[in-house]
């Protein structure tokens, strides 16, 4: 008799054993959602009215898109909404391979500054804006297979207004930035060159940037130029 309840009581435990790692398994194996594809990513863009996430993007309230050919293969969706935008990444088979949410963009640019084939997206967005104020930002971002990541930002442009008790502008400032990008050539890397406003005479501070593997470098000092 004490053996039979011993042999029960050995069955118990392993079947206790048994649930405890199908549990585990279980846990640790969830369900995977299928990437989503440059083709989904289109038809879904092509609806009226717009709706539902591209990534981490949501589409509600969606006024323009454009599609860009990167190189290598890599393609990127840019979006602009009223208040706001994103990129959407797509990897040379088509999946997606990043997203973010962005500020509204209004300027977009690509130029390969590291000359790896895969060109850097360049924007101007919407950084502030009420009554009166407006500033937008440059922004220069890597994209390829290790996603998007921002390297690098500046002013680009700003607007402040001051009224009168009657509602009429008294006075307006305006500050107008530009960039510039160069290939490599004759021994030089890629480069842009950034001008920003230092007087009202007119007068520009000039910085030059190069890539150097994932970060943007400073190569030359901001100097005045008349």
């Amino acid at each position: 008799m004490w053996a039979t309840r011993q042999t029960m009581k050995n069955t118990n435990s392993g079947l206790l054993i048994l649930v405890i790692l199908l549990s585990t398994v279980g846990a640790q194996e969830p369900p995977q959602s299928p990437a989503l594809t440059l083709a989904q990513a289109r038809e879904m863009l092509g609806r009226e009215p717009q709706g539902g996430m591209l990534g981490k993007i949501n589409l509600q309230g969606l006024s323009h898109f454009r599609e860009l050919d990167l190189g290598a293969g890599f393609r990127v969706i840019v979006l602009s909404k009223e208040r706001s935008g994103g990129l959407a990444l797509f990897s040379p088979a088509g999946l997606l391979e990043d997203s973010i949410a962005s500020n509204k963009i209004t300027w977009i640019q690509l130029f390969d500054l590291n000359g790896d084939g895969v060109s850097e997206l360049v924007t101007e967005e919407i950084e502030g804006s009420g009554t009166g104020v407006l500033f937008k930002n440059f922004k220069v971002y890597m994209v390829g297979a290790a996603g998007i990541k921002k390297l690098w930002e500046r002013r680009s442009y700003s607007r402040e207004s001051t009224w009168t008790s009657g509602g009429a502008a008294q006075k307006i400032q305006e500050a107008r930035y530009f960039l510039r990008f160069d290939g490599s050539a004759a021994g030089f890397p890629g480069r842009m060159t950034y001008l920003e406003p230092v007087d009202k005479a007119g007068r520009y501070r000039e910085s030059v940037f190069a890539m150097t593997g994932s970060s943007m470098k400073q190569v030359l000092a901001g100097q005045a130029q008349p």
